[in-house]
């Protein structure tokens, strides 16, 4: 009456499954066997037994079966970052049944997706990873697999919350931004936590954008924003990176002091100052005007490097014309002036040149060390050469002018340059011992020129004939002698070069020559 059903699984081996009553069976009979293999061969057999225990048994039949149905698309919950700064992921329970794993993965520099770690069980619903989220935001999916491997299509990304900060010092604020997290179905309301110098999180505020404005700063504390969206959908969150700031609201600069303004060049001076590069300031002013009352304006700048010697030139000046007066004024982060220095000035040297073989110098006071000027050196040039010994030292105090005697020098080019040093008096309060040079000048005495009527060639006394030339210039002169007849016999460009009677490799007879002498 029974049909007995083996099916062969593994190979060769025969299992006793179920019977068919055949008085009861549709014919043909027909069963259907539930099994449980991913990818192998199954056979069956039929055995039927008579009343007198007379065996029959079936053909063997079979095919390969195969499991090719993948596991439903996992559901991401939320995504979040831990307080190690690491990914967390949370999904809700897959189906079918048969699902055994879950694959994590997330997206790489490249833009694809990489499997980070495989979760084992269809009720494990989460995964703690160690994929960092501190700074940039991490992308994660989750793929189902069943247990013949079988696996889902990836579920829709999350990605974490990036949260970034900046502190403003003019405003004393801190300005958070961070990513949108636009997963769920329904925009998020975002708190924002903050804790201070490690203590309990606060909520500071919430907001319906990403960004928030924290304005209850003290300076010098740490303060560390976490932010958590909140979905008006349904009980869950994902938190943001934690991301810190120490506020500082330095004090302004305490001093800027200016240690000398000195003539560089005929358009240009360099003023040298000492600031406070301790201060939080971006950089310095230099602020000109030709009155010690002003007005004012800037004529250069210089961004702050951390060094408390600073030089700023300015080249747009005539130091020959008129003295200038300048001041530094020190610039914060916020573009404002917030410190100035003492008022400066350049010294001014002028003068004329006199008949009697004398220059006349007179200069003006320079201002403003603290404890004043103890001397002023006075420079001349010659010829070109700068004597590094000074020609005289005046006191500060007495009388700043200074007749310079030339006549020594009657043989040199007739221009005479002048420069005048300050000296520094001893006791700055910032230990400085400075000096400042004025503008140059140079003053011309008129060419003078000593010419005899007659001279001996061959004799023991005036051989040679030539003038004597005081304060000429020696890249233009020219002395030229003519005979009666208009012929250049004689033709020199050095003022110290005298004629012996020659001409045409032979003595010139006696007479009366002809000369022009030119000169500056």
């Amino acid at each position: 009456a029974y049909y007995k059903i083996y099916r062969e699984y593994p190979a060769g081996i025969f299992t006793l499954i179920d019977s068919v009553n055949a008085y009861t069976a549709t014919v043909p009979m027909t069963y259907t066997d539930q099994i449980y293999i991913c990818h192998d061969t199954v056979k069956y057999k039929i055995e039927v037994t008579d009343s007198s225990g007379c065996k029959s048994i079936s053909n063997f039949d079979g095919d390969i079966f195969e499991d090719r149905t993948p596991p439903n698309i996992p559901i991401i919950d939320s995504v979040s970052v831990d307080a190690n700064g690491n990914v967390v992921v949370a999904w809700f329970v897959g189906t079918p049944s048969d699902l055994s794993f879950y694959q994590v993965q997330y997206k790489d520099q490249t833009g694809n997706f990489q499997p980070i770690a495989l979760v084992a069980g269809i009720n494990s619903t989460s995964y703690s990873s160690v994929i960092p989220a501190t700074t940039e935001l991490q992308t994660i999916e989750v793929v189902a697999l069943d247990s013949c491997a079988n696996q889902s299509a990836q579920s829709l990304p999350h990605s974490t919350i990036f949260a970034q900060a900046n502190f403003e010092l003019c405003t004393h604020a801190i300005n958070l931004s961070w990513t949108p997290y636009s997963f769920w179905s329904t925009a998020p309301t975002y708190e924002i936590w903050v804790s201070v110098n490690g203590g309990a999180e606060s909520l500071a505020g919430t907001s319906s954008t990403t960004s928030f404005r924290d304005t209850t700063l003290i300076s010098g504390s740490n303060f560390c924003y976490r932010i958590r969206a909140i979905d008006s959908g349904g009980p869950r969150s994902s938190t943001s990176n934690n991301v810190c700031l120490v506020p500082v609201f330095p004090p302004p600069p305490t001093f800027s002091y200016i240690r000398r303004v000195t003539v560089t060049g005929p358009n240009s001076i360099k003023v040298d100052a000492y600031v406070d590069a301790a201060a939080a300031v971006t950089g310095y002013e230099l602020l000109r005007s030709g009155s010690p009352t002003g007005p004012f304006v800037s004529i250069a700048s210089l961004t702050a490097t951390g060094s408390p010697y600073i030089s700023i030139s300015d080249f747009g000046v005539d130091p020959a014309v008129q003295a200038y007066y300048y001041k530094i004024s020190t610039i914060d982060s916020c573009g404002l002036r917030v410190y100035d220095s003492q008022i400066s000035k350049s010294i001014l040297l002028t003068g004329f040149s006199n008949p009697d073989y004398t220059n006349t110098l007179a200069w003006d006071l320079y201002s403003e060390w603290p404890t004043g000027v103890d001397y002023y050196h006075v420079y001349r040039t010659v010829n070109g050469f700068r004597d590094p010994v000074p020609i005289a030292t005046i006191s500060n105090g007495n009388l700043l002018m200074l007749t310079d005697t030339v006549i020594d020098d009657f043989y040199s080019d007739g221009e005479f340059c002048y420069t005048i040093q300050a000296i520094e008096s001893q006791g700055n309060p910032y230990f400085f011992l400075d000096s400042s040079m004025s503008n140059e000048i140079c003053l011309r005495q008129e060419p003078v020129i000593f010419i005899p009527n007659a001279f001996h060639p061959g004799g023991s006394l005036n051989e040679s004939f030539g003038p004597f030339n005081g304060f000429v210039d020696t890249k233009e002169y020219s002395f030229d002698i003519f005979n009666r007849w208009g012929e250049n016999i004689y033709s020199t460009d050095n003022p110290h070069a005298r004629w012996d009677g020659s001409t045409h490799q032979a003595q010139a007879p006696e007479g009366v020559y002809i000369y022009q002498i030119k000169a500056k």
